[in-house]
């Protein structure tokens, strides 16, 4: 079998309970094949344009030595800035985002409240702010709190520069479905019990539990 063949096949199985149960609700075959068409090239064009997202490229000290797309960054394994926003309501509870399932890395996993790469040009705090109001359709104060130099081992150790916020924060959010499946609070022991369980939580958020809040992740 070639290889488009072989993922004709794959999307044709990956869409099948889609389909079913779309044509159990009155769907013509016609319409339902466009509808499925219309969100593949949508999926499709919003990796593209991920992927031609420019980023600055930093040292060892977090100074800017040039810039390269994301999808150069990560195959070339370049050292980047990203950040994350953590918000607090006033029981002192942390919001958690359930990444969305369309998310090309950890899908479906719990993260900080918001977060994302740096872009080429942006400093920590112009990107904490952007991501905020993409993800979580708000404008807030936010403090730095700190900044943590991370290894991601399974992407071949490539190293990135976490630059971490807080905000106080009650709600309500206006999230960004492609983004982001849903926020809710939780406090410390709450979150202890998820990593117990081990439940999805996103690899940048474990390191900054285990550092900054005294969560144990064995």
């Amino acid at each position: 079998m070639s290889q488009k063949n072989s993922r004709a096949k794959s999307w044709e199985e990956a869409t099948k309970p889609f389909r079913e149960a779309a044509k159990k609700s009155g769907f013509r075959e016609e319409n339902l094949e466009n509808l499925v068409s219309k969100n593949r090239r949508k999926n499709c064009n919003i990796k593209k344009k991920c992927d031609m997202e420019f980023l600055d490229v930093v040292n060892k000290k977090d100074e800017v030595v040039g810039k390269a797309s994301k999808k150069d960054i990560y195959e070339k394994t370049l050292t980047h800035r990203i950040v994350h926003i953590l918000i607090f309501n006033k029981e002192g509870e942390m919001a958690l985002q359930l990444r969305s399932k369309s998310k090309d890395f950890t899908p479906s996993h719990w993260c900080t409240a918001a977060g994302g790469h740096v872009k080429s040009g942006e400093t920590y705090e112009q990107a904490a702010l952007r991501e905020c109001e993409e993800e979580l359709g708000i404008k807030l104060d936010m403090n730095f709190l700190y900044k943590d130099l991370y290894t991601d081992f399974p992407r071949k150790g490539l190293k990135k520069f976490l630059g971490i916020f807080k905000a106080t924060y009650e709600g309500p959010f206006e999230i960004n479905p492609e983004e982001v499946e849903k926020i809710e609070f939780f406090n410390l022991e709450e979150i202890q019990k998820m990593v117990d369980k081990k439940e999805k939580l996103h690899p940048e958020l474990l390191v900054l539990l285990e550092k900054h809040f005294g969560i144990k992740l064995s």
